[in-house]
């Protein structure tokens, strides 16, 4: 009579189940880096229709970043100024 290694069996299930559950997992994440690299790819085309559609939006651009850059200096002087104050008291 043929004794049937149970151990064994359960051993090997627990393998292929391991290794069915990489592989899925790998699928998955070849999936998800396929559609990230589809956004990045098609990002740069959203990119150069919208900045040639007319030059009003660069010039506001511009002038937003400018104001930006403005507000982003006097903030940098007045924490510069709060700092000289306070270690003055």
């Amino acid at each position: 009579m043929d004794v049937i290694d149970s151990g064994y069996w359960r051993h090997s299930l627990s393998l292929l189940q391991t290794h069915i559950a990489q592989v899925r997992l790998q699928e998955q994440h070849q999936l998800t880096l396929k559609i990230k690299l589809q956004k990045i790819k098609k990002e740069p085309e959203i990119f150069h229709a919208s900045a040639s559609s007319s030059t009003s939006t660069k010039n506001s651009s511009t002038s937003t970043i400018s104001k930006m850059k403005e507000d982003n200096q006097n903030n940098q002087s007045d924490a510069f100024n709060d700092d000289h104050t306070k270690t003055d008291l």
